[in-house]
């Protein structure tokens, strides 16, 4: 993948995210707010996005709505 596109596809996951999260599909939800924190795991410009840091905050959270403790990230 182009490290052109590379923001545009976290904000993608992280919008569709948000997006199952306010239908009330968290397990969808949570999927794809992973993804987004999968997509900046090898990348120090991409961690500094705030889509990055909502992710991170927003799979915790569906963790915890799912019933699972997050593990540290």
């Amino acid at each position: 993948m182009s490290d052109v596109y590379k923001p545009q596809f976290i904000k993608s996951y992280y919008n569709m995210g948000m997006i199952y999260d306010r239908l009330g599909d968290i397990q969808k939800a949570n999927t794809f707010y992973k993804k987004a924190i999968d997509r900046c795991e090898n990348d120090p410009l991409a961690k500094q996005q705030s889509c990055y840091l909502k992710s991170m905050t927003n799979y915790a959270v569906t963790l915890e709505k799912l019933g699972r403790r997050p593990e540290a990230l």
